[in-house]
């Protein structure tokens, strides 16, 4: 099953106006584009930089991810 996606379509310089004063707590916890879900049902991160021992995407089950995302410290 594929992910969600929302397609906005902005005028130029509107997103700035949009963004100004918005806490940092409404932007997302990963980037949507470096997420997808494997052949298995699993959810593959691609990392933005690879780590050492040549690790570039993290892989883990759907419920592991609501997880972390839910225990990550808001501001």
């Amino acid at each position: 099953m594929p992910l969600p996606t929302l397609a906005v379509t902005l005028s130029h310089g509107s997103f700035a106006s949009l963004t100004a004063g918005t806490p940092l707590v409404c932007r997302p916890a990963v980037a949507a584009h470096r997420v997808e879900e494997t052949l298995d049902g699993k959810i593959r991160i691609t990392l933005k930089n690879e780590w050492v021992g040549g690790v570039n995407a993290v892989v883990m089950s759907p419920r592991d991810l609501v997880l972390r995302l839910l225990a990550q410290d808001l501001p």
